[in-house]
């Protein structure tokens, strides 16, 4: 991820960065809710490439969540 990239995701509320080498996250609260406001400000930002991209960059966050709990927009 290049650095406005990072910028929109640290303001995502539930969303926490720990590490940007790493692409290491977190989130709190509703996993599905947190990953529709960022996937939500990417593609405003970035249109449809926003959406691919997350699907790329959330890969490994989307293997530890139950399918009901991914959003449309990444399956």
């Amino acid at each position: 991820m290049g650095p406005v990239a990072w910028e929109v995701a640290a303001k995502v509320k539930g969303l926490v960065i720990r590490n940007k080498t790493n692409a290491d996250l977190a989130v709190i609260g509703e996993p599905k809710a947190v990953i529709n406001a960022l996937v939500g400000r990417y593609e405003y930002i970035w249109g449809n490439i926003g959406t691919l991209e997350s699907r790329e960059v959330s890969n490994d966050l989307l293997k530890q969540m139950q399918s009901k709990d991914i959003p449309d927009k990444l399956k």
